[in-house]
């Protein structure tokens, strides 16, 4: 269980930001959470995969990912933990594999 977490280096990192935002915006995710606390979030289209999110902040000479999912659990919609997408833990494993391919992308976007 956990996140996903790595520091991206980054020549611009505000505008690595943008265009991340701009393509997560573009994969069905919206922004929530507190000020300062947002991520992005993307629900699934059914109950049997898991929500995913994604935290991505500008630093200095960098950007900072994180990424992880709601542990399903054998209840239908009830989601406990974190679970990090690169790992092989046996959760929800179809939302696990859709998260490591925007993952790649978002790294491409920054890189």
């Amino acid at each position: 269980m956990g996140k996903y977490g790595t520091d991206l280096p980054s020549k611009s990192p505000d505008r690595s930001v943008e265009r991340v935002e701009s393509y997560l915006r573009k994969q069905g995710f919206w922004k929530t959470g507190r000020p300062g606390k947002e991520v992005w979030k993307r629900n699934a289209r059914t109950r049997l995969l898991s929500p995913e999110y994604i935290s991505i902040t500008p630093g200095d000479g960098h950007v900072h990912l994180e990424a992880w999912i709601r542990a399903i659990t054998p209840f239908v919609g009830l989601w406990v933990g974190k679970v990090n997408p690169l790992k092989g833990a046996p959760f929800s494993f179809a939302s696990k594999d859709r998260l490591r391919k925007r993952l790649d992308q978002i790294e491409r976007l920054v890189g």
